[in-house]
């Protein structure tokens, strides 16, 4: 074997040695960024679920709030209705009371 023989040999094999290390690398690559793509999907499908989650919990929040704020208007309208039945119990056992001593009087005056 001459010397140019031997350094086209050499760099037949340097080049098939490269190519080896380049299509390693690229399956390597394609491996990496296939695992980052079904991450990317597993992250996407997850945060959909997440999202009709979150979506749910604030409907079941508001409707929460709404029977809340009825419940403070019921509330709100027993506690004036009580008043106002009070205070007319108050002035009926009042006039009770007048008529009660009114007529007493008149009995103790005659």
């Amino acid at each position: 074997m001459d010397n140019a023989q031997a350094k086209d040999l050499f760099h037949l094999q340097t080049d098939l040695i490269d190519t080896k290390v380049d299509m390693a690398v690229s399956k390597a690559i394609d491996r990496v960024l296939d695992r980052i793509d079904n991450m990317d999907r597993g992250m996407n499908q997850r945060f959909a679920q997440m999202e009709k989650h979150f979506t749910s919990v604030e409907h079941r929040v508001h409707s929460t709030e709404d029977r809340l704020r009825s419940l403070n208007d019921i509330l709100g309208q027993i506690r004036t209705k009580f008043i106002e039945y009070g205070f007319k119990s108050i002035w009926i056992v009042s006039s009770a009371i007048i008529l009660y001593v009114l007529s007493q009087l008149r009995f103790l005056i005659k």
